[in-house]
């Protein structure tokens, strides 16, 4: 009976012993898992951080434009004005 005992009492202590390296294996890959998502975190913040500059430098540009725009078509009407100075109401 003590035999039987005694392996048993092993028989458990090789089995917790295989659970604890089991979790520490498990412990020590969520940990990387943590650190491989962190620094893809930061990258991906990075690039969109660098994204919205790069939408917000492109709508300065496009309301450039369009003034640019409205400024040159304010002006071709003024000088067309100039040498048309009948009204236009009639043609429509």
């Amino acid at each position: 009976m003590a035999q039987i005992t005694s392996l048993i009492n092993t028989s458990a202590e090789n089995q917790e012993k295989r659970l604890i390296e089991q979790m520490s294996s498990v412990s020590e890959d969520i940990r990387a898992a943590n650190a491989a998502h962190d620094l893809e975190q930061a990258t991906y913040n990075e690039g969109m951080g660098a994204w919205l500059d790069r939408s917000k430098d492109i709508v300065v540009g496009v309301s450039k434009s369009r003034e640019g725009v409205k400024t040159r078509i304010k002006s071709d009407f003024a000088v067309s004005f100039l040498y048309f100075p009948f009204s236009l109401r009639g043609l429509c």
